[in-house]
């Protein structure tokens, strides 16, 4: 593979790590039949994924977190009229 490709892939979505895992589940994903999002040549499933990534067809997006949500009060008082 391409060191500058690779470096340019691991750039664009933030870190090696971050890579490593999109990768997998695309491949993951592709393996079990879901259908390609670039028109390859290849039926090169790491290929295919490298392509996707590239074109931004995916991404790794972070699990929800209840921290990430906009701030609540705990308790709210209703005060009848």
């Amino acid at each position: 593979m391409d060191v500058d490709r690779l470096e340019k892939l691991t750039q664009k979505v933030g870190g090696k790590f971050r890579l490593t895992a999109l990768l997998q589940k695309r491949l993951s994903e592709l393996v079990k039949g879901s259908p390609a999002l670039v028109d390859l040549p290849s039926n090169n499933f790491f290929e295919v994924a490298l392509r996707e990534i590239e074109e931004g067809r995916i991404e790794l997006l972070r699990p929800w977190r209840a921290e990430d949500a906009a701030p609540r009060a705990l308790t709210e008082t209703v005060e009848d009229e």
